[in-house]
């Protein structure tokens, strides 16, 4: 899923009245991140310069506590325990749907974890 149709997504959904940002890669999502809060942030695993793991790190680091939500094309089980281990609030699947999307979003939001296809979390 492209970045585009994302914003298309939760644009066109109800549930939420998004203000969206953008970054072209990890260290631009560092950056804006230090210049405004954020309630969410939708993070791709795979990203130039700086991938979605060490972007998540430096973000816990530095003492960011917003809500992440990962995004990948991979949905093996060890990669999402390990998207989990290491801080973010919840996984979705590129193929993700609309419907799951807002799921996921509107649980993490609330304070929950949401991991899509782990059941236990």
């Amino acid at each position: 899923m492209s970045r585009q149709g994302m914003k298309d997504m939760l644009r066109e959904q109800n549930t939420f009245d998004p203000i969206i940002s953008e970054a072209e890669n990890g260290a631009e999502a560092i950056n804006l991140m230090s210049k405004e809060p954020f309630d969410l942030v939708l993070l791709d695993l795979e990203m130039p310069k700086m991938n979605g793991f060490d972007t998540l790190n430096t973000l816990r680091e530095n003492g960011n506590e917003s809500a992440i939500i990962i995004f990948s094309f991979h949905s093996e089980e060890l990669l999402i325990q390990r998207i989990l281990n290491e801080g973010a609030n919840g996984y979705l699947s590129k193929g993700v749907s609309v419907e799951d999307l807002v799921v996921g979003i509107t649980r993490v939001l609330n304070g929950e974890t949401y991991f899509e296809g782990i059941d236990q979390y």
